[in-house]
């Protein structure tokens, strides 16, 4: 099983091993760019020539099968579904993957694209990272010194004058300096910047519609009263506003979401409660303040008391997530159900996954992540599939979770083969196509007791995507080629695979309807099986047998009859060489004889007596 736990963050950190968080953020890729190499398959020509022009053509999504032998069928492409055969199938090895919310968006030319978070360097602007294939891109901008979204159109532009600063009891404020965002390091997952304040590190990490900061702290602050303030400024349309979702008299807010909306008052981009945990083992999650000034600044708080306290472990994080509200519910997934008893109660999602007519299923994978926030740690999110009377995952607890408790915790699988536990449930071969329809069971315990589904607490964080694997009719063996001697008779016989049973055997040259059959061809003859299936599907194989001719050229002796002591000569009458002769002569006392060309002497004995004379033409 591949699981996969990842934390994402604002960080005030310590330069020491780290037993939580900060382990988290070192697992990802924030220091080199994955690149695509074209597929070079026989399967290419199966996409129309119509398709091939979508910039996607020959490539393998991220988001792949299991295979990574593969080519996919792009005209076969839909905003929730893509399907992959196997290279060397001849398309008769499929992969079908359909997701429970959108994988592909439309681009400006029409084409189908696959979503794709991760980041690359823009070419035109270097120090600028851009993720544009997606619905909403997003970029990390070291130039301007700023992120943004863009939501058609519209730049929607933060962490602008990113700082840090002090703010004592009375109100009044120190700024820690200018930030240095020159030296960094950037990959898919985001862009590290070192040293971004004296003995400080920045980080932006990115996911589908999402991008977090960290700031990571190498010692303690030197106040000690009063709050460290994080400070940014965002940018939107001039008929949107920035709202708190609660307000507080308190100079520095509350514990609360922040949204962007738009002219109709709709939620377009949202901070999240922002929260601080420390490093111990079971990390203790302290609730932060945020509030909203002139306008269009976030400030952060996060008391020094808290930050000096003794009992406090660092690395301390602090999280002010920034979204954009399409991904607070992917594809759909409202979010989970809470479950006063862990892995009881859910919020369920039915998702149809089609499958080719004629074919044989032989496997099924799935992929999912969860992203557990806020109140809630990695292990009070879980999920599990049904299919039929089959549960994955099988064994304790019933649940793919992530047994660790820590929050900003992206937690699941990907590719996993359900196959050990969904093996008694797999649908029979079909002549017509099949839809195998299955159930996303979405779990939440300990934390946040709603009544309905929500996200507020563990979201989805991609869409739920399920692989089915399958194969038609494939004839995968024939007896290789085989060399007789004529008059004799060799066995040749093809292995079917796959289809839908049973199967029709026919032969070119004609022979007996069976899988196997015997032959005695009088010269080299390639022999040809065709198996059709239940549904008509059609596979066939070849093989040679080669016949090398069986011509005894015979033998003539010279003095016939022979007495006793005299020579006797013995001329070959065949058309191969003379050293294709075996000669048996029992009894003489002939050194083995001499070689010489064809109908020509082979052999001179001296004859002692009178014995019988065998010879063979090999």
């Amino acid at each position: 099983m591949i699981r996969r736990c990842f934390v994402l963050g604002i960080l005030l950190i310590l330069a020491l091993p780290s037993k939580g968080q900060l382990a988290r953020i070192n697992e990802l890729n924030l220091f080199r760019f994955s690149k695509r190499e074209k597929v070079k398959a026989a399967e290419l020509s199966l996409v129309p020539q119509e398709y091939r022009s979508n910039p996607d053509y020959g490539y393998i999504p991220f988001a792949a099968p299991p295979s990574s032998n593969c080519v996919e069928l792009i005209d076969r492409r839909t905003a929730s579904s893509r399907y992959f055969v196997e290279n060397g199938s001849n398309g008769k090895h499929f992969y079908q993957q359909t997701a429970y919310g959108a994988i592909n968006y439309r681009d400006v030319n029409g084409w189908w694209r696959e979503i794709n978070y991760r980041l690359s360097p823009d070419p035109l602007n270097p120090g600028k990272f851009i993720a544009k294939d997606q619905p909403i891109p997003l970029s990390i901008d070291l130039n301007k010194r700023e992120t943004e979204f863009i939501f058609d159109g519209k730049r929607i532009p933060f962490n602008r004058n990113l700082e840090l600063f002090h703010e004592d009891e009375s109100g009044k404020s120190s700024s820690f300096g200018t930030p240095d965002w020159s030296n960094y390091s950037a990959g898919d997952d985001g862009v590290r910047i070192y040293n971004f304040y004296p003995g400080m590190d920045a980080v932006f990490m990115v996911k589908q519609g999402m991008l977090e900061t960290s700031i990571i702290l190498t010692e303690k602050p030197v106040f000690t009263n009063g709050w460290i303030v994080l400070r940014q400024e965002f940018g939107f349309p001039r008929e949107w506003k920035m709202e708190a979702a609660s307000y507080s008299s308190s100079p520095q807010g509350d514990p609360t979401e922040i949204h962007l909306l738009d002219e109709n008052g709709i939620p377009m981009v949202s901070v999240e409660k922002c929260y601080a945990f420390d490093n111990h083992a079971s990390p203790v999650r302290y609730d932060l303040t945020s509030k909203i000034n002139q306008g269009n600044q976030l400030l952060v708080y996060t008391p020094l008391s808290w930050l000096n306290d003794a009992a406090t472990v660092y690395p301390v994080v602090i999280d002010p997530a920034v979204i954009t509200q399409n991904t607070l519910g992917i594809g759909s997934i409202a979010g989970t159900k809470f479950s006063a008893v862990c892995w009881t109660n859910s919020c369920d999602y039915n998702l149809a996954v089609p499958t080719p007519a004629n074919t044989t299923v032989t496997n099924i994978y799935t992929s999912f992540e969860y992203f557990a926030t806020g109140a809630c740690f990695g292990q009070d999110g879980g999920f599990s599939v049904d299919y039929g009377a089959c549960h994955f995952p099988n064994a304790a607890p019933g649940v793919i979770t992530c047994p660790i408790p820590l929050t900003n915790v992206n937690c699941g699988v990907v590719n996993n083969t359900m196959l050990p536990d969904f093996t008694n449930c797999l649908p029979l071969p079909s002549c017509v196509p099949q839809n195998l329809n299955f159930t996303l069971h979405f779990y939440r315990c300990n934390n946040d007791p709603g009544a309905v589904c929500g996200s507020a607490c563990v979201r989805a964080s991609q869409p739920w995507i399920m692989f089915i694997e399958g194969r038609t009719l494939e004839l995968s063996t024939i007896t290789p080629p085989q060399q007789i001697c004529g008059g004799d008779s060799i066995l040749i016989s093809g292995d079917p695979l796959y289809g839908v049973q049973p199967y029709l055997y026919t032969w070119n040259p004609a022979a007996a309807n069976n899988d196997s059959i015997y032959v005695r061809p009088p010269a080299t003859t390639t022999y040809t099986l065709t198996v059709t299936d239940a549904c008509g599907s059609t596979a066939n194989l070849s093989s040679t047998v080669t016949v090398t001719p069986d011509v005894n050229p015979g033998f003539s002796f010279s003095q016939n009859p022979v007495c006793i002591g005299q020579p006797v000569t013995l001329f070959g009458a065949g058309g191969g060489a003379v050293s294709s002769y075996d000669r048996t002569l029992p009894g003489s006392n002939a050194p083995g004889g001499i070689v010489l060309n064809n109908k020509q002497p082979i052999v001179s004995y001296a004859i002692q007596g009178s014995y019988p004379v065998t010879l063979n033409y090999a």
